[in-house]
């Protein structure tokens, strides 16, 4: 919809006046309503062209709006032609309509000598014509601005994605966190080599995961999945009987598609911000609900609360809204954090892929 502002007031009393005098003049040259003078002549081109600028304006919000309403009902990618015919009638027919309404509005203070219904014609076609190519333009430009919206979100999409790579591969540089494994896995091969092997399988499973990953704008739930359950296998290793974890999603739902490392994100945002112990396991559950991916943990905030930038949060944020158009949402309560992940059905992804 466009927004009446200066320069679209000026437009529409330029556009009021063009076809006022070619009206006034038309009508002069057929006899329908001759001139006296310049005098009249004024006076008619300045008060049809304000009454036509009035006309235009809501001509531009009717067409508009019917133009968003056919959107939604019938876009061009569908049936272009279908649309194209619906839509040049509505105009035609909405211009006309107008067109009639203002020649008798106009025939109240100056009746035409010949009879109004010559000029009603006249003055119905013109107006008609005049709305069909009103909205032919409106149409233009609400489709250019439509095309300008999608290249500036791909491009904040692209922006996110090197961001997503950038802190992807900080964590994959983290010598805290490779500390840590290193650690971890230096112990397991003192006491248990058996599951010193697995930890190293898992270890590199998730890093060739992200790296897999890394560029795509969805993936299914089951790849989130099998990471979430190698990454909380590595984090339970390090925290022992601290954690808490379960999955419960049906396989067909494992099939929707969801943003690449969403889950983990979660996951190790409710680890980072909760105490976990083995007294006290942190509880984590990874479920569905209403076909949407349901994160929740218990809430035990640390004593001293860790700084975050929020950056993997907000980006999770824009690529939830970019790949899918829907934000992920929270719901919190004393006890309780919940992460609502918004996915899409399978389908919808494979033919994209192809």
């Amino acid at each position: 919809m466009m927004k009446l502002t200066r320069n679209t007031v000026l437009f529409l009393l330029l556009l009021a006046a063009v076809v006022q005098c070619a009206i006034i003049l038309y009508n002069n040259y057929t006899g329908y309503v001759p001139l006296s003078g310049w005098l009249e002549f004024g006076v008619r081109l300045a008060s049809g062209s304000v009454l036509s600028a009035l006309v235009a304006g809501v001509l531009l919000w009717v067409d508009g709006l019917c133009i968003v309403r056919l959107d939604a009902w019938l876009p061009w990618r569908e049936r272009a032609a279908t649309r194209a015919a619906i839509e040049s009638f509505g105009m035609v027919f909405i211009g006309a309509m107008l067109g009639m309404a203002l020649t008798l509005l106009v025939n109240i203070p100056f009746p035409y000598r010949e009879g109004v219904l010559p000029v009603l014609v006249t003055n119905a076609s013109i107006t008609a014509v005049v709305n069909l190519l009103l909205a032919a333009g409106l149409e233009a430009l609400l489709q250019y601005r439509h095309r300008r919206e999608m290249e500036r979100a791909a491009e904040r999409l692209l922006r996110d994605n090197v961001t997503m790579q950038f802190e992807v591969l900080k964590k994959q540089l983290d010598p805290h966190f490779l500390f840590n494994a290193l650690n971890v896995l230096s112990s397991l091969i003192r006491s248990d080599a058996e599951a010193a092997e697995r930890f190293v399988n898992e270890f590199a499973g998730v890093y060739r995961y992200t790296l897999e990953v890394i560029e795509r704008p969805l993936v299914t739930l089951r790849q989130e999945l099998q990471l979430a359950s190698s990454y909380m296998y590595l984090q339970s290793i390090r925290f022992r009987d601290a954690i808490d974890f379960r999955i419960d999603v049906d396989e067909e739902a494992r099939e929707r598609r969801v943003p690449p490392l969403s889950l983990q994100i979660l996951l190790e945002n409710a680890l980072k911000h909760n105490v976990a112990s083995p007294s006290e396991p942190l509880r984590i559950h990874v479920g569905m609900r209403d076909g949407d991916v349901l994160v929740c943990n218990a809430r035990r905030p640390r004593p001293t609360a860790i700084a975050s930038t929020g950056i993997g949060l907000e980006n999770l944020r824009r690529r939830c809204l970019m790949a899918i158009g829907r934000e992920p949402e929270v719901r919190s309560s004393e006890q309780e954090y919940c992460v609502v992940l918004p996915s899409m059905p399978g389908e919808f992804r494979a033919r994209r892929d192809h």
